[in-house]
């Protein structure tokens, strides 16, 4: 039986290219809503006028306020231009920034992968998964902080970090010393041996 085969529409991704090509749709999407954004802005400076003088054509109260209140009447017009700068230009700005937004953790994404499969490439001590995992019991703050590193730097410094907290854990599993300590070492003095305390 001829199976009936749709052709691909123009600019669509084909259902067999690589997902490695959605990333240069997304910037040429981008690119497109930029200069669509550029061109409203641009219109938007140069039809203000022509929009003002219909406004006051259509509302006979604000004509005549620029006879009898000046202030109040270009008060009225700068309400108007943020009203129309909020409806044909702010909901714009937005979209570039939610797609700008998107790309920049697709090409996180992209980054980190290519940095996980090169830190086990290396067969280290603990695998990127282990590590990957090990992230998410991390503070807030502290994910943060790994999330702004160049992608290559993740892995390494995720296992610095787990493996300084190693001893502390080691530390509160051990059991309790005995009493009786030398003579000469007081209890007020600081335990400045502590691996908490060396660094």
């Amino acid at each position: 039986m001829e199976q009936n085969i749709q052709p691909t529409p123009q600019g669509a991704t084909p259902p067999n290219t690589p997902a490695t090509n959605e990333p240069q749709n997304k910037e040429q999407t981008l690119q497109a809503m930029q200069n669509e954004l550029n061109q409203a802005m641009q219109s938007l400076e140069s039809d203000f006028a022509k929009k003002c003088v219909s406004l006051c054509e259509n509302d006979p109260e604000l004509e005549e306020l620029f006879f009898s209140d000046k202030e109040q009447f270009f008060l009225k017009i700068l309400e108007y231009q943020n009203q129309v700068f909020k409806e044909e230009i702010v909901p714009r700005q937005e979209k570039v920034a939610n797609l700008q937004g998107e790309i920049e953790f697709d090409n996180k994404m992209q980054e980190l992968d290519s940095a996980k499969k090169q830190w086990d490439s290396q067969n280290p001590p603990v695998s990127a998964d282990e590590l990957l995992a090990f992230f998410t019991t991390l503070p807030p703050e502290v994910q943060k902080e790994l999330e702004a590193l160049p992608s290559e730097s993740v892995f390494p410094t995720l296992l610095e970090i787990m493996q300084s907290q190693k001893p502390q854990e080691q530390n509160q599993d051990l059991p309790q010393q005995v009493n009786g300590s030398p003579a000469n070492v007081s209890s007020q003095e600081p335990q400045s041996d502590l691996p908490t305390q060396r660094y």
